[in-house]
């Protein structure tokens, strides 16, 4: 189920900036906070604790060059590693998994050097152009089990398409247009037990957003909280 939030920059002079947040999913906690001045935060990478090698291949696809969410495998084993080409060097990634588990991001090779690793999902910055090779595991110890799980691979960096709110964990935008999704893009779902949430910081400071719109889903157990302050 899909749902639309209208959202509109209040700036204290005379111009305005909008944003139109469309998708946002309910079947997970999303916390979108409107500052009154820019604040900055660092949401770092996820530091290489384990760099887990897996030795069978399932699944392709080509990293997106916009906002969009593009799903690798409906059905990777954690023992498995997919091949993603077309990655921009310095571009931020979140490479997905929906059972969450354990991500490392390898270049040149699906033995190459690794690039990120860490909970799913993780986000990493690009450091060479070309294919990244993604490996999907349980734990930091390089667990293995054998459940389907969907990966996917979004651009957080990238313009135009849109923004996401990542399927758990947190991101963060400083923006005064563009399209916000959920984890499943513009044309998928959101899945369930999704949890994750965006901070958004206006793109002029001594701005405020406004929030309005439109929430459809399961009443008993989808909900949108909503944050307005600092932090």
């Amino acid at each position: 189920m899909k749902n639309i939030i209208h959202v509109s920059e209040i700036r204290n002079s005379k111009k305005l900036c909008s944003i139109l947040f469309n998708n946002l999913s309910t079947k997970k906690t999303i916390i979108i906070f409107a500052l009154l001045s820019i604040i900055f935060s660092i949401f770092g990478t996820s530091e290489a604790f384990s760099q887990c090698t897996n030795t069978s291949s399932y699944g392709s696809a080509i990293a997106p060059t916009d906002g969009t969410v593009v799903q690798v495998s409906t059905c990777n084993f954690q023992t498995e590693y997919s091949t993603v080409s077309g990655f921009v060097a310095g571009q931020t990634y979140i490479a997905g998994y929906n059972l969450g588990g354990y991500i490392t991001v390898r270049s040149g090779s699906s033995g190459g050097p690794v690039v990120a690793s860490g909970n799913a999902p993780l986000t990493f910055t690009a450091t060479v152009a070309g294919t990244y090779y993604i490996h999907y595991n349980l734990n930091s110890s390089c667990g293995i089990a054998s459940s389907c799980g969907v990966s996917t691979i979004a651009c957080s960096s990238c313009t135009g398409g849109g923004m996401t709110v990542p399927s758990t964990g947190n991101n963060s935008y400083t923006t005064c247009s563009g399209n916000l999704y959920d984890f499943g893009g513009a044309a998928g779902d959101y899945g369930n037990n999704w949890n994750g949430y965006t901070v958004l910081y206006p793109g002029v400071a001594g701005n405020m957003v406004q929030v309005s719109g439109t929430i459809a889903g399961e009443t008993c157990c989808d909900y949108l909280y909503i944050y307005d302050g600092v932090g």
